[in-house]
Parts: structure tokens; C-alpha cells; sequence
């Protein structure tokens, strides 16, 4: 909707709108760049800012023909908005009746969509769920309706077939490029699941659903305190009331994802186990669907068909040379009609 407007406008309006998109770009930039160089958060990375930075003065110094508009979907209740100022500090959702303001998260660097009358001035961060303030939305950590489109969109996230859970810690795993400790929100897809680290070292892990052997969520809480007996009617009264003040559940919940070439153990501190199996469940049905499918499938014998997934088995070594020469022999045998 938004490219069929800024097409209907006539050459000059179009090049009005391209100037205005690149002198604001390049401006954004600059004080992007500066508060990457300021930044001195530990959990906030400053090339985060800087990358942020450079790229929007690219943006405004190459003045390319870009569409002033954006249609955005509201994060609360997912109604699209059409035709968004690419530059609008905040938006208005009618289905929501409720005034939103773009900003940046203070800890991850994450664009983010906060309600302007959050309660306690704060709202949690979808990405790292950790607290962004309104006040600093509307200060330093401002955004645009840009930077909320482009970080949807950079996430796949445009569409409505998806699952975001966020507020992992990464306990530890193999073969994947994200270190333990990480702060990762999962986000269960089409084709398969991504882990992405939104603090700490690491970057994106995709996982397919056909390469995924196993999923369990198990729940690792601890109660502490309490522990308080009363003798008595009254003594039984103050020890309950004891007893509900000073017992404490620390949630430790599991998840472990087990593929064909390595897995993942992460943790939730916020949620039980029933919560997070009801959140993930459009990943564990996709999962068990996948498997279902090729549990299903017609087992191919033909000769060609073997020899390729015998060169797979031979590259991930599953094969030895000799074990791989033998087996690919007797299907070329087969596939000449030779004894």
C-alpha cells in the first residue's frame, strides 16, 4: 500500500520526499554514530550503535530514490497501519486506542514499539524482555517507524505465522555459533526455528525442523523457606503466614533442542514448564509434524537414489572410504543390470 502511494506521486514530490528522506537518514546517523562512541552500558555493544550509525549515513549520502512511507503492523494486537511517515517518532493504533512511540532498547539496541502510557513508565523489551523506559524512548533512545519496520522485517517477523518467546539464557550446547550465557529469544518459523542471541556473544542459529531429533522442556525450580510448624489454632495461623512470606520458588525451566548436528540446552526464569510447552506449541506441533511426514514417506530403493544418500553419509562420516566404495559398487551394479 505504501509503494502504490509513493508511486502516485508526481517527479518532483517523489524527489522532495527522496531529499528529505536522505537528509533526515544521514542526520539519525550522526547521532547514531555519536552514541555509539558515548555508550557505556556493559550489556549494550557499542558497534551495535556504530554499525546502526554508519549504515544510515550510507543511507542519506547515496540519496537514493526510497519511499517515504511504510506500512507497519502494531505489536500489540497486530493490526496493520498503512502509509506511516518512515520518519513518525510514535504511532496511533485505532484497534489498540492507544498511542505508541518507537525507540531503541537501552540493552540490546533492539527497535521496540512501547505503549507512551506504559505502567511505571516502563515496558519489557520483546527481544531481550528486559525493562525499556518511556522516558528514554523519548529521549536518546528514540527511533522511527523505519526502524521498527526494518527490524521486523530483518527478523521475518512481517507475516503472522510465527511464535516469538524471548528471556532465555543459553546453559551451554555444540556445534552452533552462540556462547553460553547469552541472553536468546526463540522464535518458531515456516520452515524451522531461530535462536538468536539478543545479549552476549553469538549471532543467529536456524534450525530446520526435518534436522531436529528431539525437544524437552523439563522444570528445575527450587523452593527455599517456609518450613514453619504451629502448635495450636493460632500457631497453625501465624506458621501459614510465616510460611507464605518467606517460601520462595526460584523457576529454573528447561528447554533442550537436539538436531543431527548438535543441540542447544537453554533456560527460562520467568515462566513453568506448562507455560513455556503452551507457548512453544506451534513449535513442537510443526516438529511433530515434520516427523510424522518422513516417518510417512515411501522409502526410495532405486539405485541413483541410494548412491546420493550414500555420498551424504560418506561426507558427514558416517561411512568409512572402504564401507562407502563397497555399498556404491553394488548400486551401480544394480543400476547396469550387472551379477
Amino acid at each position: 500500500m505504501a509503494k502504490r502511494a509513493y508511486d502516485s506521486l508526481g517527479p518532483s514530490d517523489k524527489a522532495s520526499a527522496s531529499d528529505r528522506y536522505a537528509g533526515t537518514s544521514a542526520v539519525r546517523g550522526v547521532f547514531a554514530l555519536l552514541a555509539g562512541w558515548r555508550s557505556r552500558r556493559p550489556m549494550r555493544p557499542i558497534g551495535l550503535n556504530i554499525e546502526r550509525g554508519l549504515r544510515s549515513i550510507d543511507r542519506g549520502v547515496r540519496s537514493r530514490p526510497v519511499e517515504p512511507y511504510v506500512d507497519i503492523r502494531c505489536w500489540e494486537c497486530w493490526t496493520e497501519i498503512p502509509l506511516v511517515d518512515h520518519d513518525a517518532r510514535g504511532v496511533y493504533c485505532a484497534e489498540c486506542a492507544m498511542s505508541y512511540l518507537f525507540g531503541l532498547c537501552p540493552s540490546c539496541s533492539s527497535a521496540v514499539q512501547v505503549p507512551e502510557k506504559a505502567p511505571g513508565g516502563s515496558e519489557m523489551c520483546p527481544w531481550c524482555q528486559l525493562p525499556v523506559k518511556v522516558r528514554g524512548v523519548r529521549g536518546p533512545d528514540s527511533a522511527t517507524a523505519e526502524d521498527w519496520y526494518a527490524e521486523i522485517n530483518e527478523r521475518g517477523l512481517l507475516g503472522s505465522d510465527w511464535a516469538l518467546v524471548a528471556g532465555f539464557t543459553l546453559l551451554g550446547g555444540s556445534n552452533f555459533d552462540l556462547e553460553p550465557g547469552a541472553v536468546c529469544s526463540v522464535l518458531t518459523l515456516e520452515d524451522g526455528v531461530e535462536i538468536r542471541a539478543e545479549l552476549g556473544e553469538g549471532t543467529v542459529a536456524t534450525i530446520p525442523y526435518r534436522t531436529i531429533t528431539g525437544l524437552d522442556i523439563a522444570d528445575r525450580s527450587k523452593t527455599r523457606g517456609g518450613g514453619f510448624i504451629g502448635i495450636g489454632v493460632e500457631g497453625l495461623l501465624v506458621a501459614s503466614m510465616l510460611n507464605k512470606v518467606t517460601r520462595k520458588t526460584k523457576l529454573n525451566t528447561g528447554l533442550a533442542i537436539t538436531t543431527t548436528f548438535g543441540e542447544l540446552l537453554l533456560s527460562h526464569g520467568q515462566v513453568h514448564a506448562e507455560e513455556l510447552r503452551q507457548r512453544l506449541s506451534l513449535l513442537f506441533t510443526r516438529y511433530q509434524a515434520t516427523q510424522r511426514s518422513a516417518h510417512a514417506a515411501p522409502v526410495q530403493d532405486d539405485p541413483v537414489t541410494q548412491i546420493e544418500r550414500l555420498q551424504m553419509l560418506h561426507e558427514q562420516g558416517l561411512l568409512t572410504e572402504v564401507e562407502f566404495e563397497a555399498a556404491r559398487s553394488a548400486q551401480v551394479r544394480r543400476l547396469t543390470g550387472e551379477s
